[in-house]
């Protein structure tokens, strides 16, 4: 019986080739991508080396403390654990089996002749190496014993040792890392970069390095980890570490008067977070919007193709109604009928499978081979084959079983005379429509796709026609490293006056300023704090830089009105601010700014000297924000702030090279060994930016591209089958009169009529996600949005009915009459 089913399925196929390519096609596709996607994730959250023990490992997820309000600082204060805190409070701990630590990773410039090459370098204490399992190429790690004793050993990756000895044995050899000269004791093998706890280049005991020795809580932090025998022993670690900040002596760190702490497992949407961050500077605060990719995947790789299937399923075995019923004359029986449809369904099912999967491995291999993302392999692995093919399996059997049961039910005179047959498929007619619900509800999600794309699209496109604000050629950005230092600007340390000075009084320098906060092209912020000490337009939505005198023709800012700071500024009873263009509108609803006040409290304001035009900080792609410029911030000011950049800028005269650049921070760099000066370019800058900006967008438009490319194949096979059924109707019409032009309109308008249905009703779901506040949309991006994507989907509906419907309406009555 397998064998004759198997005949049937391959002469079914090749009876309609064009069809068979659009049904497989139309599985393949989005198997292919939904195999990406759930390999990618089950590589993230798979726990092997070096994490295959990270499974029984607790985390402190976040440090809460309170310090005496001091000024310009917060009374209350989150973040990661000081390895201060860790060591002399974290480790005292016994229901642990290892305590174990690793910095967040800190950048170095490694330079090879005129080559130069950032390394991730991650200080770590001895248990580290006990609870993460490398696997060593070459030597082993350093121990606990070493970290004490404050060796300056290091382990390093493949990557890193074949970029300075090549294939020389590294082991022994010393390697000068900020300063110091290193003895490599080990080398492992290359951690893709999504291992994030145990990701690095370098690796270096943490006592080698003045930052993490300080006496502070709120000093440089770590990750810290808690190495369990079991999972069954969280609980009892987590009651320790709470009863430990219970009975926490508030007197081991001078002014603190409360810390609070949890401890927590890892999670495959924190994973998620930190990689979009580290690979494209997307920073997703809040799990609600992993979830909503998660529908997202869902809606366009499951649901859009299974309907597609289930309507030519449904098409295909209606079209076919004739053989069942003679069939069903000479003696088949239900069993037999739905059985043979089903193993048809699922043949193709398992044919595109097949398909997907290859092309999945094709993906794959140019992703590896191409080292996109440095150290990543991935893969497809049993487990994500086998779920995959799974539940499409299933989708193969719901959308086959369900039309092939009610078709095998049939009456075999209904069958043969195909009359009214879609009333078999009474679950799916409304008012005598047949199955064009089902058409308009493939529309109505087509729809919502294209208008979910296209405000991204037109958002993105409205920012970039906003100004920049200010000019990147020919401008650099100058910072220094001092070694075993937490990372200075120039103008915070005495010390580094004379590096000031040399640069100052370059000759190739035009301007030199001072910048603090919100730098151009960095994905950091600093903003006032909350609305409980501000008025509502201020808290937690202006933008708050710290700028010096000739800032402004550093950046070459667009004065609208007014000044720029000058030197006579920089005075303790006065603060004068410069704020831009939009702040100004909400501030003083049109009017002119210049010359009055921003009430902070009781006590301070800020009197506004200028105005400038729009500043765009993170780039050309990026909301316009409204912002202030100060000389000095406020002494009782509250600053809210993540990666704020401490860096200096510098405006150089037209006709500087690159090469006149670098030789000025090799000097500077040879007269100060104590410091790494690093001077790059804005530009520079700017097409990292650029290139963080394009990864996303490039990978929504691909996914756009073959979401219509998947509604393309599933429109044209189901207005097709849908066309074809109704060869006996348009010979009748022809019959009595109909030219083929008017049977050509009409088939057209009707989809179209469909078409419309389809987007009325995706239009009234998608403009609940504003209304509800779901996601904020401005008006005239949803409109355009939706008109757009309605244009679009007439476009599709035009071109999907034109081959079918110019064929059909070209057949000859006798012959549509014939082969009815």
């Amino acid at each position: 019986m397998i064998k004759n089913y198997l005949k049937i399925t391959i002469t079914i196929l090749k009876r309609k080739k064009i069809f068979s390519v659009i049904t497989i096609l139309g599985i393949a596709i989005p198997l292919m991508f939904l195999m990406i996607i759930i390999s990618t994730i089950s590589h993230i959250s798979r726990y092997d080396s070096p994490q295959s023990n990270f499974d029984r490992v607790l985390f402190i997820k976040e440090l809460k403390w309170s310090i005496e309000r001091k000024v310009g600082l917060s009374g209350n204060m989150s973040g990661m654990p000081s390895y201060d805190f860790v060591k002399n409070h974290v480790k005292k701990m016994k229901s642990p089996e290892k305590i174990g630590v690793a910095s967040s990773g800190e950048y170095f410039n490694l330079y090879l002749g005129n080559e130069k090459t950032k390394l991730k370098v991650v200080y770590t204490d001895g248990e580290f190496w006990d609870i993460a399992d490398f696997k060593f190429t070459e030597g082993k790690a350093y121990n606990a014993t070493d970290v004490e004793d404050s060796q300056l050993f290091a382990v390093i990756d493949e990557y890193t040792r074949e970029l300075i000895f090549g294939e020389d044995e590294a082991i022994g050899k010393t390697v000068k890392f900020f300063r110091r000269n290193y003895r490599i004791t080990g080398v492992v093998k290359n951690v893709d970069v999504t291992r994030r706890w145990t990701h690095a280049n370098v690796y270096l005991p943490v006592s080698s390095s003045e930052n993490y020795s300080e006496n502070d809580i709120m000093g440089a932090a770590v990750h810290c980890f808690l190495l369990a025998g079991s999972k069954d022993n969280f609980p009892q670690i987590k009651e320790e570490f709470d009863n430990m900040i219970d009975n926490f002596q508030l007197g081991a760190y001078e002014g603190l008067t409360e810390i609070d702490g949890e401890l927590g497992t890892d999670s495959i949407n924190k994973t998620i977070r930190d990689i979009f961050q580290v690979l494209f500077s997307i920073n997703i605060n809040k799990d609600k919007i992993i979830y909503i990719t998660y529908l997202v995947i869902f809606f366009f790789f499951i649901l859009l193709p299974s309907i597609n299937l289930l309507y030519i399923h449904i098409s295909r075995i209606n079209e076919r109604s004739s053989e069942i019923g003679v069939r069903k004359s000479f003696g088949g029986n239900k069993r037999i009928l739905s059985g043979q449809f089903l193993f048809e369904n699922l043949s193709i099912t398992i044919f595109s499978g097949i398909m997907g999967l290859l092309l999945s491995l094709l993906f794959f291999i140019i992703i590896n081979n191409s080292n996109i993302i440095p150290g990543l392999q991935m893969g497809l692995d049993f487990r994500s084959i086998l779920l995959i093919l799974l539940l499409w399996i299933l989708f193969g059997l719901v959308t086959g079983y369900l039309p092939a049961l009610r078709m095998s039910r049939m009456k075999i005179i209904d069958a043969l005379h195909q009359y009214d047959s879609f009333q078999y498929f009474d679950f799916m007619i409304w008012k005598g429509k047949r199955l064009k619900m089902l058409l308009a509800a493939e529309f109505a999600l087509t729809f919502i796709a294209l208008v979910a794309i296209s405000v991204f699209v037109f958002k993105f496109r409205k920012n970039n026609t906003y100004p920049l604000g200010f000019d990147y050629n020919n401008v650099y950005q100058v910072s220094a490293v001092q070694y075993d230092r937490i990372l200075y600007s120039f103008g915070e340390r005495k010390s580094n006056d004379d590096i000031l000075e040399m640069v100052k009084t370059n000759a190739f320098v035009e301007y030199y300023g001072e910048f603090r906060g919100n730098e151009p092209y960095h994905e950091g912020y600093t903003k006032f704090g909350h609305k409980e000490d501000y008025n509502d337009i201020l808290a937690d939505k202006v933008h708050l830089s710290e700028a010096g005198p000739d800032m402004d023709k550093v950046f070459s800012l667009n004065m609208v009105s007014g000044r720029w700071f000058e030197k006579q500024d920089d005075r303790p009873d006065y603060y004068p601010v410069v704020i831009n263009k939009s702040l100004e509108q909400k501030l003083f609803k049109g009017g002119n700014a210049t010359g009055k006040y921003i009430q902070l409290d009781d006590v301070s304001r800020m009197h506004i000297i200028g105005v400038i035009d729009h500043y765009k900080y993170k780039g050309e792609f990026s909301e316009p924000v409204d912002i202030i410029f100060a000389m000095n911030y406020f002494p009782n000011i509250w600053i809210s702030s993540w990666g704020k950049k401490q860096t200096d800028f510098f405006r150089v005269r037209p006709g500087t090279t690159t090469g006149q650049v670098n030789d000025l921070a090799r000097t500077i760099s040879s007269k100060f060994p104590d410091f790494e000066i690093e001077i790059v370019s804005l530009e520079t800058e700017r097409i990292k930016y650029i290139r963080k900006i394009w990864g996303p967008l490039v990978a929504v438009f691909t996914v756009f591209l073959f979401v219509l490319l998947i509604v393309l194949l599933g429109l044209f096979g189901v207005l097709w089958y849908n066309i074809s059924l109704r060869k006996a109707e348009i010979g009748l019409r022809r019959a009595v009169g109909a030219n083929s032009g008017r049977i050509f309109l009409q088939i057209i308008r009707e989809m179209l009529s469909w078409a419309s249905v389809g987007i009325i009703i995706g239009t009234l779901i998608f403009i609940q996600i504003p209304l509800l506040n779901l996601y904020p949309v401005e008006p005239e991006i949803l409109i355009t949005s939706i008109l757009s994507s309605a244009f679009i989907i007439y476009i599709l509906a035009t071109m999907c009915s034109l081959i079918p419907a110019f064929k059909t309406a070209k057949t000859e009555p006798a012959v549509a009459l014939h082969e009815e």
